[in-house]
C-alpha cells in the first residue's frame, strides 16, 4: 500500500448565530471527521488464471502519515473506521480485453485470510482509470476495524493484502504467448473522528 490520499475535514456540528451584534458565548466541542484512504497496488504479470498476489502493509505507520499530513497526534483521535473501498485498472495495453473474476483477502500477521473484496466479470478495459465502488465483506471488514482499534490502543499492525484468482477467473486463458499483464489498485477509506473545542453562542 504505497499512496495516502489529502484528508477531507467534515464539521459535524454547524451552528448559526441569530439575533444582534452582542451575544454570550460558553465552550463547546464540535466533532471533526478525518476522511483518509490507502491503496494496496498490485502488478500482475500471468502466463496462468491460477494466481495470487500479495501485498504488505504497515498500517499503523500508514494512519500515521495521515494524522501527521494534517498536524495530528494519535492521541487525538477519538474514534476510527471503515467506511468504504474500491479498485480501479491503473495501467493495461493488451489489444484485447481480459474479463476477471475473483477476490482481495486480507490477513492480520499471522492470523486467517478473510475475503474483503469479490470481483465478478471485470472488464479491464472498462475498468482503466475507472473507481469501481467495492461492496466490503464483513469479515474483511472486522480485520481491519480491529487493526484500527489497535492502533489507537498504541498497536502498530500489519496487514496483508491478497489477489486470489482460480481456475476459470479469466477469459481468455492467459499464457507464456498472451499474458495478462496489467497494473491495479484497492482502495480503503476510512473516518478518523477527533473532538475540537471552541467558544460559540450559548
Amino acid at each position: 500500500m504505497k499512496k495516502i490520499s489529502g484528508m477531507v475535514l467534515i464539521l459535524l456540528l454547524v451552528f448559526v448565530v441569530m439575533g444582534g451584534v452582542s451575544c454570550i458565548l460558553e465552550d463547546k466541542v464540535i466533532e471533526i471527521v478525518l476522511t483518509g484512504t490507502t491503496c494496496a497496488t498490485f502488478h500482475e504479470n500471468e502466463d496462468s488464471e491460477n494466481f495470487t498476489t500479495p501485498e504488505t502493509l504497515d498500517y499503523g505507520d500508514e494512519i500515521e502519515d495521515i494524522l501527521a499530513d494534517n498536524g495530528i497526534s494519535r492521541d487525538d483521535i477519538v474514534s476510527a473506521v471503515v467506511v468504504g473501498g474500491m479498485y480501479t485498472v491503473t495501467a493495461f495495453s493488451h489489444t484485447h480485453d481480459w474479463t476477471c473474476s475473483g477476490e482481495i483477502t486480507v490477513r492480520r500477521d499471522a492470523g486467517p485470510d478473510m475475503t474483503l473484496i469479490e470481483y465478478t466479470s471485470v472488464s479491464l478495459m472498462a475498468t482503466l482509470g475507472v473507481d469501481v465502488t467495492a461492496d466490503l465483506e464483513p469479515g474483511g471488514v472486522t480485520i481491519l476495524d480491529d487493526a484500527l482499534q489497535d492502533f489507537l490502543a498504541g498497536a502498530n499492525p500489519v496487514l496483508t493484502f491478497t489477489v486470489v484468482s482460480e481456475t476459470g477467473d479469466v477469459d481468455p486463458d492467459p499464457s507464456p504467448s498472451d499474458p495478462l499483464v496489467f497494473d491495479w489498485k484497492a482502495c480503503i477509506t476510512i473516518h478518523v473522528t477527533m473532538d475540537e473545542d471552541f467558544e460559540g453562542p450559548a
